[in-house]
């Protein structure tokens, strides 16, 4: 029933509001952090910080410092969270001001392993195994456990603008929603094969 977003209100923060707009909150504090996602049970919020991933907690005071910290070497600056897995194992994320590339990071272990190049958007499937991410203006489904690879949209079957840079895969798995910004902001679903799109 909530939302969380950054914003730079007073340098860069994030931010948790209901989905009516009201109880607006602010849940870090000094520290710079980057694209909060929450967990799956909807109790922490993973946030990318200068060295690695730092984890909030929405029912602290507002503003609080981070409750948990995982220092990362590859990370050496503010670095991207973009999804976490529905089984609360596994985090997507890309560093920044290094070699880059999307990542697999265990919260198990604690230890990373590069998926591939690309640095653009990734989100989970409902499975906790495969995920979507952009690359190069293509949309791609990878099984992170086997490594097979599948071109759902090829390249220039994207929104011109917006693009898969800002997407979400829905609960079952079956359809994105994107932002189509070419479109005055609005928000659209394609099915996986690209076939139909509709406007809510």
């Amino acid at each position: 029933q909530r939302l969380s977003f950054q914003s730079q209100r007073g340098g860069v923060k994030v931010w948790v509001m209901r989905t009516d707009g009201s109880a607006l909150q602010q849940v870090s504090g000094t520290e710079a952090t980057n694209t909060p996602v929450w967990s799956p049970d909807g109790r922490r919020i993973a946030v990318g910080v200068s060295g690695g991933v730092a984890f909030l907690d929405p029912s602290q005071p507002s503003p609080s410092e981070p409750t948990e910290r995982h220092a990362l070497k590859e990370f050496q600056g503010v670095g991207i969270v973009w999804s976490w897995s529905p089984d609360g194992r596994w985090l997507l994320c890309t560093p920044q001001q290094v070699a880059g590339g999307l990542f697999l990071y265990s919260l198990e272990t604690r230890s990373l392993r590069k998926l591939d190049e690309s640095e653009e958007a990734a989100r989970w499937l409902p499975d906790s195994r495969r995920i979507l991410f952009n690359k190069r203006g293509a949309l791609i489904l990878l099984d992170t456990v086997t490594g097979r690879r599948k071109e759902i949209l090829r390249p220039g079957r994207q929104p011109q603008e917006g693009g898969w840079t800002t997407f979400s895969v829905t609960r079952d798995g079956r359809s994105i929603a994107y932002l189509e910004a070419r479109r005055e902001g609005d928000i659209w679903l394609a099915d996986f094969g690209g076939a139909s799109e509709s406007q809510p």
